[in-house]
Order: structure tokens, then C-alpha cells, then sequence
């Protein structure tokens, strides 16, 4: 009898470990979560692009590449556009920001020049040089530790 309840014991304390590790993975992934009324924001080839590379089964892939996608793409929207009230390019700033600051945190590198970018244009009333330059520099340093460990692998 009390090998078996020892036994019960450890299943219950198995089981309650993940579930607490469920609640933590599921909490931070949906911290990471598109939210699919954002898509209207983009333009028909670029739905069609992020349903083909960034859903499956009708539920929306979180990755880092779909987080960049969509970030850039609701940038570029206001961007591009000729007339639009600053109300509206404010909001689409805001996502844009928000989904290329998630990427980033999965470990995107284009989303990291992306963000860069926007803080660099001119076409922003966000526009921070210094940030931009920042960003640009960590980057170029990254490149540069990169680029030596290759090398030195390779000898």
C-alpha cells in the first residue's frame, strides 16, 4: 500500500508540473499571437502569401518569419499610402512596431533591420536616428562576431 501511494503521488505532482508548464507555454504564446483582423489591413497578395506560409489547419502560425511578414507589410501599408489620415497611420505604426518588436524577441534578424529602418525614415513621424543607428550598429556588430566564429571554424 505504500509503495502505490508513493507512486500516485509522483503521477499527481508529474501531472500538476504540466499543467503549470501548459499554462506558462500557452500564456506566452499567445503574447505572440497575430490577431487575424489585422490581415485586412494588407493588401490581397499579401493575405494570399501570409494564409500560404503562415496558417495551417486555419489557425496562425507564430513564428518569427510570420511576425516579420506581417509587421513590415502593415508598415508599408501606411507607407505607401498617399492619403491617409494621421489617425489611421498612427494605428498601423503602432501594430507594425508591436509585431516586428515579437519577432524580434523570437529571434528575427530581418525583423531587427525592419524596425531599423522605420526608425531611420524620414516619412515617420517616429523617426528616431539615434535608435535607428543603434539598431544598425548592433546589428553590423553581430555580423562581424559571426563572420570571425565562421572563419575561425574553418581553419
Amino acid at each position: 500500500m505504500k509503495l502505490a501511494c508513493g507512486y500516485i503521488i509522483k503521477i499527481n505532482i508529474l501531472f500538476s508540473i504540466l499543467i503549470l508548464y501548459n499554462i506558462f507555454y500557452f500564456s506566452n504564446l499567445s503574447a505572440k499571437n497575430i490577431d487575424m483582423s489585422d490581415l485586412s489591413y494588407l493588401n490581397n497578395k499579401d493575405k494570399i502569401i501570409f494564409k500560404s506560409k503562415c496558417t495551417k489547419d486555419n489557425k496562425v502560425i507564430p513564428s518569427s518569419e510570420c511576425l516579420n511578414f506581417i509587421g513590415i507589410k502593415i508598415y508599408l501599408v501606411g507607407y505607401l499610402k498617399k492619403e491617409i489620415r494621421k489617425k489611421e497611420l498612427e494605428v498601423l505604426k503602432k501594430k507594425s512596431i508591436h509585431y516586428l518588436n515579437l519577432a524580434i524577441d523570437s529571434g528575427s534578424r530581418k525583423a531587427l533591420k525592419n524596425l531599423a529602418w522605420i526608425y531611420s525614415s524620414s516619412n515617420s513621424n517616429i523617426a528616431d536616428l539615434e535608435k535607428s543607428s543603434e539598431i544598425f550598429k548592433e546589428l553590423k556588430k553581430e555580423n562581424l562576431t559571426y563572420k570571425t566564429n565562421n572563419i575561425s571554424k574553418t581553419k
